[in-house]
């Protein structure tokens, strides 16, 4: 199977890597280490576009769900089954909690704002011709 990833070279998204890589999968990395941006959305699109699998991990403001959007696009009137997995998060189940530096607390507040983005558009296109699983 052909899987991309947005952000394969650190935390969540090099582990993904890593294991389905170990399993004979054929990896399609995209990081911003490697010169991509996920803000250039059609571009990124375009390069996920032959794969069967994206797991939609990297987050950059609300990219990761304008993402999700421009491939679901794409997908959604193909005859062959892919699949989109939506990295998420915990922080999304409460609000986040007053940090000491007032700075980090609103950046962890953008940070979940931004998930919560992410997983009501999986919701939004949960029921259409692509199968989305939320992580």
């Amino acid at each position: 199977m052909k899987i991309a990833i947005t952000g394969h070279k650190q935390g969540i998204g090099k582990a993904f890597a890593e294991l389905l890589a170990e399993r004979g999968h054929e990896i399609v990395g995209i990081s911003r280490s490697q010169g991509e941006n996920i803000r250039r959305i059609e571009h990124t699109a375009k390069i996920i576009d032959s794969s069967d699998l994206f797991i939609n991990n990297a987050q950059s403001m609300f990219a990761q769900t304008e993402l999700l959007y421009a491939v679901w696009k794409q997908w959604h009137t193909l005859p062959n089954f892919k699949w989109i997995w939506n990295i998420s998060t915990q922080m999304t189940h409460e609000p986040t909690n007053s940090i000491p530096d007032g700075q980090d607390d609103i950046d962890m507040s953008l940070y979940r704002v931004q998930k919560l983005s992410l997983e009501e558009a999986s919701r939004q296109l949960q029921n259409k011709s692509l199968s989305l699983i939320h992580i």
